[in-house]
């Protein structure tokens, strides 16, 4: 790739990243003073890549997941910060906890504490599936930014997804989502989304338990129990890269670069 093409890519990344909006094709090549041609051209060679994402109705651009995923907690960091959290809630409570990110438009479970009951939901890692089942792609989406989660939806969800879309509101009010039976009959879960400093979900804690295990009335306490777990492990994160951000400019100033 040319130098010049490389510094507009750059200041339509610039642009596209600077607040959370999304823009139409007219509005880029304005911002950076191009020609629509040249920017549709950039913009789908950095599309193909993941660096953008195009909303297939309004034809608008907004940052993609690979852009996003340079300035996201890394997978690994996330599981440590999660793990001590995890561990105390599934013995303290006796369910089985999960961790789940986001990857496309499924959520993958990357790392789960089951109980030690005879009687427990349980699961293998690497497990799919789609982000609009179950209360862990729910508690995903009612954290993002609207047209995101529309993207992820797909064509038409708002008219074909009232339902869905009032109870994202309600989630994103209460900070958790519940499901019953939605993956195996005879379970309940709570999930809650792991943020960061800008309240932006980065994964989902999720909290099983047979539905015998429980009556409906203690639902609601242990999907607080989680939402603390998820407030820990969002602060352990944030605590993390502040660090590490601080390790660095340490290292710069006495390099005297």
């Amino acid at each position: 790739m040319k130098a010049g093409t490389l510094v507009k890519g750059l200041d339509l990344l610039t642009v596209l990243s600077a607040k959370s909006s999304d823009y139409s094709l007219t509005e880029l090549a304005t911002a950076i003073e191009i020609d629509k041609s040249t920017v549709h051209r950039i913009l789908a060679v950095m599309e193909t890549m993941g660096f953008v994402e195009k909303h297939q109705e309004t034809k608008r651009y907004t940052v993609g997941p690979q852009f996003r995923a340079l300035f996201s907690t890394n997978h690994g960091q996330i599981q440590r910060g999660a793990l001590p959290v995890m561990q105390s809630l599934a013995k303290s409570l006796g369910v089985t906890v999960a961790l789940r990110i986001r990857e496309g438009k499924q959520m993958v479970v990357i790392d789960r504490v089951e109980s030690n009951d005879r009687l427990r939901v349980s699961f293998p890692l690497g497990l799919r599936h789609s982000i609009s089942f179950g209360s862990a792609g729910k508690a995903f989406l009612a954290f993002l930014p609207a047209n995101e989660a529309m993207q992820l939806l797909g064509s038409g969800s708002l008219t074909r997804n009232a339902a869905l879309w009032s109870s994202l509101a309600r989630i994103k009010k209460r900070g958790y989502a519940t499901s019953r039976g939605t993956a195996v009959k005879g379970t309940v879960s709570a999930s809650v989304p792991i943020v960061t400093a800008h309240g932006r979900p980065i994964a989902v804690l999720s909290l099983s338990w047979p539905s015998a295990k429980y009556p409906n009335r203690q639902i609601k306490q242990i999907a607080e129990a989680g939402v603390k777990g998820a407030h820990r492990i969002s602060k352990a994160l944030m605590d993390t890269t502040r660090e590490t951000n601080e390790s660095a400019l340490n290292e710069i100033a006495i390099s005297g670069v």
